[in-house]
């Protein structure tokens, strides 16, 4: 699927419109209906809908679907933050048309709640993809009365995009409208794939409004998104005895200049082994090198396996290998992965710390009782009584 971003569409527009002489009224209405169509699903039965319109085009996609809403019996009204006779272009004609056919309109108070609730949709038709700077004054107010329609329980409905996101990064660029579903038209915008577009916008519907695709051929595509179904077809299917060796290989390239790959080039080895590929490629854990490593394998890898690492004495155990053999030799040396001796004196071999299990001696056992390392523990003494 081709994701576009706003100068992208601009150009598709002006393709179409100057290049293919496609009326760009006609483009409008067109919009309008699918956002009609869109409030229409949404809302409740006899829910009503209110319409806050900018200026722009984006305005004038607000004034056909209120037209069209309320010509298909739906309760619709206007509330918009740019006045009807500032309005210049198809966006002027389209709100002309809607007055003359009924539709009812007013300012937008800042400080006034919308008139919307439960089974009730709010049109967001205040910015489009065009938008390049915070939302400020009337508009930024307005974005506030629908958070709190929404919060009252009223569905929105984002035209083209909710007013305050960009629609090349998907982040908001100020106050933002969160809606609940979203209508874009002809391709699908960048914004509202990334995050946290993608959440703000809810469910997005792509209306093919009639832009020809001879003037989308004439813009370069920036960005596709990779689809599952795509996907799966660029997937060989597997017959059932098919050995693993028969799905290829997987070769992973990760890491910085100058440093060793960590993390996820390893962990990327299991889900590829899981998915089927034959033999992923990669640095192995223990085995990888980089500045400050020894070839032998790294810190971690040397306290799993007991080598030698930074800091330890050439034989010196590690990690759970070293306790495992914590005991077998007199004094514990290798207790220490640090090369220093144990703090405290040196217990005997067969010391209850060097032992895993002893034998309760009887009283006034003999001496030279063995522990189970081999050594003999003196007769009474306090490192021979079982704690």
């Amino acid at each position: 699927m081709r994701l576009v971003g706003a100068a992208e569409m601009r150009a598709i527009d002006r393709a179409a419109i100057d290049g293919l002489g496609v009326p760009a009224l006609a483009l409008m209405t067109r919009a309008g209906a699918a956002v009609a169509a869109a409030a229409a699903a949404l809302a409740g039965p006899g829910g009503r809908c209110v319409v806050v319109c900018g200026g722009g085009n984006n305005g004038g996609d607000g004034w056909v679907a209120a037209r069209l809403l309320r010509q298909a019996g739906r309760e619709a009204r206007v509330l918009t933050v740019v006045d009807p006779g500032a309005l210049v272009g198809d966006a002027a004609a389209v709100a002309a048309q809607a007055q003359q056919a009924g539709v009812p309109w007013a300012p937008l108070a800042p400080d006034a709640p919308l008139p919307a609730g439960p089974g009730d949709v709010v049109i967001d038709a205040l910015l489009g993809t065009g938008l390049a700077r915070p939302p400020q004054g009337a508009f930024a107010a307005a974005i506030a009365r629908i958070a709190e329609a929404r919060a009252a329980g009223a569905r929105v409905l984002a035209v083209d995009v909710p007013s305050g996101l960009s629609a090349d990064t998907g982040r908001p660029l100020g106050p933002c409208v969160a809606a609940d579903a979203t209508v874009t038209f002809a391709f699908q915008k960048r914004g509202l794939v990334l995050a946290p577009g993608a959440a703000l916008a809810g469910v997005v519907t792509v209306a093919d409004i009639g832009i020809p695709a001879a003037a989308a051929d004439q813009v370069e595509a920036s960005c596709e998104l990779l689809e599952e179904a795509a996907a799966r077809a660029l997937v060989p299917a597997r017959g059932a005895d098919a050995h693993k060796g028969d799905a290829g290989r997987l070769l992973v390239v990760a890491g910085s200049a100058g440093k060793a790959a960590r993390g996820p080039p390893g962990a990327d080895r299991g889900p590829a082994r899981r998915r089927g590929a034959g033999d992923p490629g990669g640095p192995r854990r223990g085995a990888r090198t980089g500045p400050g490593r020894p070839a032998g394998g790294d810190e971690r890898g040397a306290g799993r396996t007991g080598g030698a690492g930074p800091g330890r004495p050439p034989g010196a155990a590690g990690g759970r290998a070293r306790r495992r053999r914590a005991g077998a030799g007199a004094g514990h040396p290798a207790r220490r992965g640090d090369g220093r001796p144990p703090a405290g004196p040196a217990r005997g071999a067969g010391g209850a710390r060097g032992a895993r299990r002893r034998r309760p001696q009887r009283p006034g056992g003999a001496a030279g009782v063995a522990g189970p390392a081999g050594g003999a523990a003196g007769a009474g003494g306090a490192d021979a009584a079982p704690r």
